[in-house]
């Protein structure tokens, strides 16, 4: 008996304690020295396109089924995320569904120590989630509601987008004021974003069944190899590795961002749209939700662009390199 309770211990041990894993992916985040507006517009302080992998296929059948990307940038106060989600049904949490995390929705995990050899979470470790539809965060970390700034829009037929200024104090040790994450720039922390999506399979619009997950590093504690499953969520040695790549915005012109003045009609479309803007030569790109580039013209200056030969999905439209408006092709 007493070989039995030595062995459970054991293994209960090795659960609690590891080494924290070399990570499947890296990125440096921006820090931007411009204002980023909260308004569904990946302004130009945003890092490039981040993709997110389908860990989790049970319901997945395409790319309109479900894709999730992001994009990402910091400053003293806030964590900036830019996220898109392509999604061919609606099924939005509620308050007082059951399991938020079963419809609908995009978590976001931030670990500050990552030389911890504990796979539990501490005090600098925190799972955030954005519902979609919800007009606030559905958890905050050590944050309160109030203190993030959130933008949403879940009405789209092809999925849906949300933008959120995550406060540092939602991962700082709880009391702590934001200026303690200077001991953070130019170090690596813990990152992870998970995309989740739910059919309504059950025809019941209180349950959600989460069919099909996505991550921006996914990875297996136990088989380095396996990349189906990214159980991040009760295990901190898992997470992805991002430096805040700091700049000395002192020295740079901080050029308040101008209103978005470009109108896209019509949209949805199908074959062709009108891109009102009121300068006449703009340099003008075209980029799929993946990041991948289809139209760039240093001197656009006709409106009309032809839009037939794009597949079906969302396009973001950037007027002189900075985001500026999206439109959808049927």
């Amino acid at each position: 008996m007493k070989s039995v309770f030595l062995l459970l211990s054991l293994l209960m041990t090795l659960s609690v304690y590891a080494a924290p894993r070399e990570p499947v992916r890296t990125m440096e985040i921006p820090q931007s020295c411009t204002e980023i507006i909260i308004d569904g517009l990946a302004d130009q302080g945003y890092s490039e396109y981040q993709s997110t992998n389908i860990f989790n296929p049970t319901g997945w059948e395409d790319e309109s089924d479900f894709t999730a990307g992001f994009r990402t940038c910091w400053d003293s106060d806030y964590l900036y995320l830019y996220v898109e989600i392509i999604d061919d049904i609606n099924h939005a949490y509620e308050p007082g569904f059951n399991n938020p995390w079963e419809f609908d929705n995009v978590e976001i995990f931030l670990q500050l120590d990552t030389n911890t050899v504990i796979s539990s979470y501490s005090s600098t470790t925190v799972q955030l989630r954005i519902c979609r539809g919800l007009d606030s965060m559905e958890t905050t970390g050590h944050a309160q509601k109030k203190d993030f700034l959130y933008f949403m829009n879940a009405e789209s037929e092809d999925g849906w987008i949300t933008e959120v200024a995550i406060p540092w104090t939602s991962v700082l040790a709880e009391g702590s004021l934001p200026k303690a994450m200077n001991n953070y720039y130019h170090t690596v922390i813990g990152f992870e974003l998970h995309g989740a999506d739910s059919d309504n399979i059950d025809g019941d619009p209180s349950v959600g069944n989460r069919d099909v997950q996505s991550a921006w590093d996914d990875d297996d504690p136990y088989e380095p190899d396996d990349h189906g499953i990214d159980p991040i969520w009760n295990n901190i040695t898992i997470f992805g590795y991002v430096t805040l790549l700091a700049k000395n915005c002192s020295q740079l012109a901080l050029t308040p961002l101008q209103e978005n003045k470009l109108k896209i009609v019509p949209n949805p479309a199908q074959q062709q749209i009108q891109l009102l803007y009121p300068e006449s030569a703009i340099s003008l790109s075209i980029t799929g939700i993946q990041g991948y580039k289809v139209l760039e013209e240093s001197n656009f200056e006709d409106g009309a662009l032809d839009i037939s030969y794009l597949p079906t999905g969302m396009y973001l439209v950037l007027i002189n390199g900075r985001s500026s408006g999206r439109f959808i092709k049927k």
